[in-house]
C-alpha cells in the first residue's frame, strides 16, 4: 500500500551590495514553502439500509422499498433515479450518526505555497539624510481552504472542473 503523500520544502536566497559606490545600496530576499501532505477528512453518508429502503428510524421500522411498509407509516417505494443517486454514495466506515446516516473517513489532499519576497534601496543624500525605499510581497494559498471534500476525490474533480472552465 503506497504511503500518503507528505512533503515540505522551504527554500529561499539574498543578494546585495552597491549601486552607487558609497551612495547607492540595494538588498533582496526571497523565500518560498511548499507543504503537501494528506488530510483524513469526513462526511455524513447515507447507511446501506437506507439506500436500499429497509431501515429503522427512531426505533420504528420502515420499508420504503416497495409499496407497503409495516403499520403503512410510508409508501414511497424507491424509484430508479434516486436509486441511481443514492448509489453515488459510498458506504459508511466509521460510526452510525442515526439509523439512516454514517460517518465516512477517507484521506484528502492538502497542499499549501507560501511566498515572501522583500526588496530594498538605500540612497544617501548627503552625510546626514538617506532615503530608504522597501518593498514587501507575502502570498500564502491553502487549495484546501478553498476546495473541500465532501467525498472522496471531490475536490480533485472541483478543481479539474474549474482548470477545463478557464481554458
Amino acid at each position: 500500500m503506497p504511503k500518503d503523500a507528505y512533503r515540505r520544502n522551504t527554500f529561499g536566497g539574498s543578494a546585495g551590495g552597491p549601486l552607487a559606490r558609497n551612495k547607492t545600496f540595494w538588498f533582496a530576499n526571497y523565500e518560498g514553502q511548499r507543504f503537501s501532505t494528506t488530510l483524513t477528512n469526513n462526511s455524513v453518508v447515507p447507511t446501506e439500509a437506507f439506500k436500499s429502503g429497509q431501515f429503522t428510524y427512531a426505533g420504528t421500522p420502515i420499508d420504503v422499498s416497495t409499496s407497503t411498509s409495516p403499520n403503512n407509516v410510508f409508501q414511497l417505494p424507491l424509484d430508479a433515479t434516486m436509486q441511481r443517486l443514492l448509489a453515488l454514495f459510498p458506504a459508511p466506515n466509521g460510526p452510525k450518526v442515526d439509523d439512516a446516516r454514517g460517518l465516512l473517513y477517507f484521506p484528502s489532499p492538502s497542499t499549501t505555497t507560501g511566498d515572501n519576497v522583500t526588496a530594498r534601496v538605500d540612497h544617501n543624500l548627503s552625510s546626514s539624510e538617506t532615503l530608504m525605499v522597501r518593498y514587501t510581497f507575502n502570498r500564502f494559498a491553502d487549495a484546501n481552504f478553498a476546495h473541500t471534500d465532501y467525498l472522496p476525490g471531490w475536490a480533485a474533480r472541483e478543481r479539474a472542473s474549474a482548470g477545463k472552465m478557464r481554458h
